[in-house]
């Protein structure tokens, strides 16, 4: 192992939300040890702002390394485009009817184009059952990514600096295929062990990339997981990263939050946000919007929504509450871009829904609701439920009866959370504690010593 060389770090997704704050905090995490980091994005000018804002200098120890994507194929070209439409679609529903003859003419123009893609994709979806399939790669998972992109860029960078990288981190190894034939020609140009931030780990087989000889292990949200995976595979080492999250608020209060006050008018505001999925259980919170008294509380929903991963009760609620608007409910249906923003609708709110479905693992909403001192509501089920019941941050509710979730959150109003839990759950679970765990799982693990206790 090579302490003085530098650690690669890789964000194969920009632009995305969370996974950027991640990326961020994780360079952050290993400067602040000492450790000498290439950063690998495709947005480079925006990373190279957050670390700046995050007080972190440019120079021989810490540079960022900007990359090509890849040429667009017209398939990924006509998907990005449509996503885009949806979401300016999505916005417009939501926003009041404008007076100005323009913007009742973009209006009609936006939702008259995502009206003719949603009935053009409704006609290929029905041609394309009808018709015989085609042999496909098989695909074990919903991870969709060939692995091929990660070893070319990384390569890149390798070559650019023979000799000096010591680690490789991807930072999102949820992305990628976990079949065999996926992996079979991954390989780096130089030898150099590689570790992965694994969000949601399978429950089945461990992916193929495990059995790779450069691949040492790989970073979990959950202590139990750790384990299993340790006991699977003891020649890996597997970390657990305490869930940590980005806190930072930007210097002047934003207009998006000066307007979700001017419309909750005194009311408590209940913020929801995030990547908008199944698991973001929408069924639920529009249940709860229905049941909650509207002259006292209201409701915030941040975050792009992925329709493809919405069941068909959500569509339902999430149409419904779009073709016609709630007038205790603010949705923006993307991404903000600054996660500061992010964290200061968190800071203005007074209750976070984090009920989610089927959600076995962490969240770092556990954390931002601890360090912005905010109740958390969440499913009494699995990894969060446990840990609210155990630092006594919020209340475990029913996943799937809004009555109960109502129920919690009359309970939080009536019984407010002393700043006490907030503080033992900032006690175990921060940056300076992730930083340290993470140091010394690499340093560990380098030396072929499993850090079953990282």
């Amino acid at each position: 192992m090579k302490e003085s060389g530098y650690i690669l770090v890789y964000n194969p997704i920009s632009n995305e939300g969370h996974l950027d704050s991640w990326h961020v905090l994780f360079i952050q995490m290993l400067r602040s040890e000492g450790w000498k980091v290439i950063a690998v994005s495709k947005e480079s000018l925006a990373l190279k702002a957050k670390l700046v804002a995050k007080g972190l200098e440019l120079s021989e120890n810490l540079i960022v390394y900007p990359v090509v994507p890849p040429p667009r194929t017209i398939r990924s070209q006509v998907r990005r485009i449509s996503e885009a439409l949806r979401i300016k679609g999505d916005l417009l529903r939501h926003q009041s009817n404008s007076k100005s003859s323009y913007a009742f003419a973009m209006r009609t123009i936006v939702l008259s184009a995502c009206a003719a893609m949603n009935g053009a994709e409704r006609l290929y979806r029905g041609l394309k059952k009808r018709g015989v399939s085609r042999p496909e790669v098989e695909q074990v998972t919903e991870s969709v990514v060939n692995p091929t992109e990660f070893s070319h860029t990384l390569n890149e960078v390798i070559l650019n600096y023979p000799g000096q990288v010591s680690v490789v981190l991807n930072m999102y190894m949820d992305l990628y295929r976990v079949d065999t034939d996926a992996w079979k020609d991954f390989q780096f140009v130089e030898a150099i062990p590689w570790f992965g931030v694994c969000i949601t780990p399978s429950t089945e087989s461990p992916p193929a990339y495990y059995r790779l000889g450069d691949f040492k292990g790989a970073f979990f949200l959950d202590e139990l997981i750790c384990e299993r995976y340790q006991s699977l595979l003891p020649s890996k080492s597997f970390g657990y990263m305490p869930d940590i999250a980005d806190t930072d608020l930007p210097p002047h209060r934003t207009s998006l939050v000066g307007e979700i006050l001017r419309r909750a008018a005194g009311r408590k505001v209940v913020f929801m946000g995030g990547s908008i999925g199944k698991q973001k259980n929408l069924v639920a919170w529009y249940g709860l919007i229905r049941e909650a008294d509207c002259s006292n509380w209201y409701f915030v929903q941040i975050g792009r929504i992925n329709r493809n991963n919405l069941t068909p009760l959500d569509k339902t609620v999430l149409n419904n509450a779009l073709a016609e608007p709630i007038e205790n409910l603010t949705i923006y249906p993307d991404y903000l871009a600054d996660e500061r923003e992010f964290n200061e609708i968190i800071s203005v709110a007074d209750v976070i829904f984090a009920v989610y479905r089927d959600f076995e693992r962490s969240s770092n909403m556990l954390s931002k609701a601890a360090y912005f001192e905010k109740p958390i509501l969440v499913s009494d089920a699995h990894l969060m439920g446990e840990r609210v019941r155990r630092y006594k941050i919020g209340v475990g509710v029913k996943e799937d009866n809004a009555a109960s979730i109502y129920a919690g959150l009359n309970l939080i109003n009536a019984n407010p959370v002393g700043s006490q839990n907030f503080e033992l759950y900032r006690r175990d679970f921060n940056v300076q504690n992730a930083s340290q765990r993470l140091s010394s799982f690499i340093r560990a693990a380098l030396t072929d010593n499993p850090c079953k206790s990282a």
